[in-house]
């Protein structure tokens, strides 16, 4: 948990002991209980500190930690003199006959507690303003990270038990029955999928195609080229959420390609995406696959002499190959939008027909060609610096893999 969420919840736990110690006996004398005027005071400096709190929580506004903090300080002085001074809140009754009783102490206790809590909770957000890491008090921010928490808890241990969980998207529109994935718990590329609500995958192709509407390239959906696909979540995604009609989908690793079979099946779109267990590169062939089975993605293909100790031979195929050989379907035509994983640019930048391309490494447009025939409407520079990212440079001519 980081900081500023502990100091936000201390500072929270503070004010129920100033509150039970304002309205709690503070001194005893013969005639019975004695409590003077300050304890009121006290507890509207409890109450007051709440309140800041909780807009604090719902605003971020880093000025807010202060009044919390100054309600401390004045409850604590208040009730440290009370203390060593009885005749400041009892003046009527004689020293002599005065007992300090337990409340008093309770209530400068919690000040003290608060006052610790609010200089925390004032350094945490003042980092977090002047750009530290985002560890943010903020209580929507705090229930996000426990619930984060307890699902990197639950796929670690599940990691001993299952090479697989299932996990279901839902709360979109456009998915009326929310989509399955079934993610690899031996992956860090499935575990993170696991633990986080928003998946990376929509925000990339959003941007890609907020980027290619402002440099004029119209994207019709018709079909979508995934070069590595991993195990669908780019591709099912382009699918379901962002409404392409088709899709064409390159992985070369046996393991993510038979994952991504079944997370097809399970959502009923084998008709709709063509999958091919094949690298792409610009050239027919057999070439070297560098393989992370930890990390599960961003596996490249070794180029001639290159050498890596954990690699496999997979089969080549280019687009424009692939395309001729594929089976027509519905949403056919040319490719509307191609994603690439790694240094795939050279064999994808040239393609004739392709809209544009998106880069799952770096975020890089590469618009080429609308499904015309006809140029774009703006460059790739245009496009890139749109999406504030460069994509990864092509490999040099005569080092092809």
């Amino acid at each position: 948990m980081m900081i500023g969420a502990k100091s936000f919840w201390w500072a929270l736990a503070s004010l129920p002991l100033m509150i039970v110690g304002a309205l709690s006996p503070w001194a005893r004398t013969l005639g019975g209980r004695v409590d003077g005027s300050q304890d009121e005071f006290v507890l509207l400096l409890a109450i007051v500190a709440g309140f800041m709190l909780l807009f604090l929580a719902a605003s971020e506004r880093r000025w807010l930690a202060v009044i919390p903090l100054l309600a401390g300080l004045t409850a604590a002085a208040l009730t440290g003199n009370d203390i060593t001074d009885i005749a400041d809140f009892a003046p009527q009754v004689s020293g002599r006959f005065v007992s300090v009783e337990w409340g008093i102490y309770l209530a400068l206790f919690g000040s003290t507690s608060l006052v610790l809590a609010s200089v925390l909770l004032f350094v945490e957000t003042t980092r977090t303003r002047a750009g530290a890491a985002p560890t943010r008090c903020r209580l929507g921010r705090h229930l996000v990270l426990t619930e984060t928490a307890r699902r990197k808890a639950f796929v670690q241990d599940a990691a001993s038990f299952t090479p697989y969980v299932a996990v279901e998207t839902s709360g979109v529109e456009v998915e009326k029955e929310g989509t399955l994935f079934f993610l690899p718990t031996r992956q860090k590329a499935g575990r993170d999928r696991f633990m986080k609500a928003e998946w990376k995958e929509n925000r990339h192709l959003q941007r890609a195609l907020d980027a290619l509407e402002q440099v004029g390239v119209e994207v019709p959906r018709t079909m979508f080229v995934d070069v590595g696909a991993h195990i669908g979540t780019t591709t099912i995604t382009a699918i379901r959420r962002f409404g392409f009609e088709s899709a064409l989908a390159f992985e070369p690793e046996l393991g993510n390609f038979r994952l991504l079979r079944a997370n097809l099946a399970f959502n009923d779109l084998e008709t709709r995406i063509q999958t091919l267990n094949v690298a792409v590169s610009n050239r027919i062939g057999k070439a070297e696959l560098k393989l992370r089975p930890s990390m599960g993605s961003k596996q490249r293909l070794l180029r001639g002499d290159e050498v890596a100790a954990n690699s496999v031979r997979v089969p080549l195929t280019t687009l424009r190959r692939s395309r001729r050989g594929r089976k027509p379907r519905s949403g056919g035509g040319e490719p509307a939008l191609a994603r690439y994983q790694g240094s795939r640019t050279r064999s994808l930048a040239g393609r004739p027909g392709a809209a544009g391309a998106i880069g799952a490494d770096r975020d890089g447009v590469h618009p080429t060609r609308t499904p015309t025939g006809r140029p774009a409407g703006g460059s790739p520079l245009v496009a890139r610096r749109a999406l504030h990212a460069r994509a990864r440079p092509a490999s040099p001519a005569g080092r092809r893999p």
